[in-house]
């Protein structure tokens, strides 16, 4: 199993996480990037209006 070298039985001595900024600064630019679904719907509706 790929966590078998875990001590689960002292998990207090497990280093924690120490600042949630990366994964936030990561979830603030998904939030801005574009998605796909709009493009495709925008590409669709330009190609073919009567769709």
């Amino acid at each position: 199993m790929p966590n078998d070298d875990i001590d689960v039985k002292n998990l207090e001595s497990l280093e924690k996480y120490r600042s949630y900024t990366p994964y936030l600064r990561q979830a603030e630019e998904a939030t801005r990037r574009q998605v796909w679904w709009k493009t495709y719907r925008g590409y669709v509706e330009t190609a073919d209006p009567a769709h």
